[in-house]
């Protein structure tokens, strides 16, 4: 069955048909500009409908770009803070802020900001790191609830947690990091809640609390043991160290965190290596082996200078 043809072109045909050969010679001058009429009418409709469509494919393209670009800022500014570029870390996660600002994304925003925050709290920026965190729980509580907010929210808290130690706000601390455990026990989330675990074992050390710390940890280490090797479990066994070395358990003190220094070089993670030498160089000191302890020391100092000058 043919196709039929659409109404306005059966109307231009029927126009320009010749049924009637003895007018056409004095109708078809009109019919034309009828004719042409009736186009530009069309044109008119369709012009608007059609440049919308385009603005419209043209917004949703640069939306995407843009939201592109900003997802690699927030990478580079998470590369940069790694490599202990902390100054570029910041200016390129403050631009990634104000671009989400821009869009009208709170949730990325919220969690940029907390990073902006640690960042700041690396300079010893203690009001920048503060008036960031700040805005991040702020937008997080704007939020409507959801898993992904709810992560974000306990990252944010975990943020702040470690701002308060950096204070001397350890009790404060102690009850922030809980706040942030409670969200990752419901969400069943046992990564993060084993670094919030790290974190108030922290806390507790500096309080006094060395026992009870230590009973944290230790369940911490046997959990750790049973995963694969990663930065959290090096960052985990390294407390262990510190801890125990305030205990003065020396030798399991030097045991652990020679595990932890394992862990930190296959992960690449020369930040982590350098805190990890600088603990065992610690060790060794309360040993008195003070030969060791310099060598350590200075390879932290080496660890140390390498991770700045990466990207």
């Amino acid at each position: 069955m043919a196709r039929k043809k659409p109404t306005f072109f059966r109307i231009l045909k029927s126009i320009f048909s010749s049924q009637y050969p003895g007018r056409s010679w004095i109708a078809q001058p009109i019919l034309v500009a009828i004719a042409v009429f009736v186009c530009v009418i069309i044109s008119s409709v369709l012009a608007p409908t059609l440049a919308h469509t385009s603005v419209v494919n043209s917004a949703a393209h640069k939306f995407t770009i843009s939201q592109g670009k900003m997802q690699d800022l927030v990478q580079q500014g998470k590369k940069l803070y790694e490599a202990g570029q902390f100054t570029l870390a910041v200016k390129v996660l403050q631009q990634a802020a104000a671009d989400f600002r821009t869009q009208g994304d709170n949730l990325r925003e919220a969690m940029t900001l907390s990073n902006l925050s640690l960042a700041f709290q690396k300079l010893g920026l203690w009001d920048q790191a503060e008036k960031a965190i700040v805005q991040s729980l702020n937008l997080l509580k704007s939020l409507k609830n959801s898993q992904q907010s709810s992560k974000i929210l306990a990252q944010a808290l975990d943020v702040r947690g470690r701002l308060q130690l950096s204070q001397g706000q350890a009790e404060a601390a102690v009850t922030t990091w809980q706040e942030a455990a409670d969200i990752y026990q419901q969400m069943k989330d046992s990564t993060a809640l084993t670094r919030n675990r790290i974190n108030s074992a922290q806390a507790l050390q500096v309080l006094g609390r060395y026992r009870q710390a230590n009973k944290i940890l230790t369940e911490v280490s046997q959990t750790l043991q049973n995963q694969p090797d990663s930065l959290t479990k090096a960052s985990g066994l390294l407390s262990l160290g510190n801890i125990m070395q305030v205990m003065g358990d020396l030798k399991e003190s030097q045991k652990v965190l020679q595990q932890s220094l394992a862990l930190a070089k296959a992960t690449s993670s020369h930040q982590m290596i350098g805190e990890t030498l600088f603990s065992l160089g610690n060790t060794a000191r309360a040993q008195y082996d003070t030969k060791m302890a310099l060598d350590y020391y200075q390879q932290a100092a080496s660890a140390s200078t390498d991770s700045t000058t990466r990207i």
